[in-house]
């Protein structure tokens, strides 16, 4: 839910944009909370004494940060999300000037973009959960790590909107297989104690990542131009990708 949201969002409001304007996009985010606020009245929780504890947060944080460091698979997993979200997610912040100067199109263009962006990562969402008793999950993260990249690169080469929005459909696949099979199997691998101290490195890098990408996509493309940037951006995951594959091959065999 937490991936899909993070795409699936942007693209609605694209949608929204192209169709009403931006005063209904963040009237309907002002209406989709009450769906949040029901549900938090309809909760009951049922109380629990704890024991007292007086942790160091500081302490407990760095035993966090400690473990991923020295976990190497937790670590590179870790590390292709943040790399994904930098030279892959970020690069889509450049899709409205793109949908003008590349395409030569409008706000509507930006709203079909980014919708075909969200569409692929819903099917890839609906997939990994048919796919979910079968144990696929480090093939599918490999698998994410190649496709994303080769449609990134195909993307930023052609300049028909029809097929724009197929290869942004491979980028959305991608990019959800490689978050949520890695955020899967370091999920399965911590120690229940180490849990959320890890899943919150997880998350800085998820999240903190997408800034980063979007500075650097801004700087590159003031100097190169849109396509050269996202061209860019596209081999440096395909080197990686096979980096992984050929130095960390125990991530395909995991569950």
């Amino acid at each position: 839910m937490f991936n899909i949201a993070t795409v699936v969002g942007p693209s609605i409001a694209g949608l929204t944009y192209a169709a009403m304007g931006p005063a209904w996009c963040f009237t309907l985010n002002g209406l989709s909370f009450i769906a949040v606020i029901v549900a938090l009245l309809l909760m009951r929780i049922k109380l629990e004494a704890q024991s007292l504890r007086r942790p160091v947060a500081l302490a407990e944080l760095g035993e966090g940060i400690h473990y991923v460091l020295g976990n190497r698979m937790i670590l590179s997993l870790i590390a292709s999300v943040g790399v994904v979200s930098i030279f892959g997610i970020g690069m889509m912040n450049m899709l409205p000037a793109w949908a003008t100067d590349v395409l030569h199109g409008d706000v509507t263009t930006n709203g079909w973009l980014v919708s075909a962006r969200g569409l692929g990562s819903m099917i890839s969402a609906l997939m990994l959960a048919y796919w979910g008793l079968h144990k696929l999950r480090g093939r599918l993260w490999t698998a994410g790590t190649i496709v994303m990249p080769v449609m990134l690169f195909v993307f930023a080469w052609i300049r028909l909107l029809p097929l724009s929005l197929v290869a942004l459909l491979g980028v959305g696949w991608g990019f959800m297989m490689v978050t949520t099979n890695a955020q899967a199997v370091v999920q399965s691998l911590v120690p229940d104690n180490l849990r959320g101290r890890v899943m919150g490195v997880y998350t800085l890098v998820f999240f903190g990542s997408m800034p980063v990408g979007a500075l650097l996509a801004g700087a590159l493309a003031g100097k190169i131009g849109e396509p050269l940037t996202v061209m860019a951006g596209a081999v440096l995951l395909l080197v990686l990708a096979i980096a992984a594959w050929l130095f960390l091959p125990d991530i395909r065999r995991q569950a």
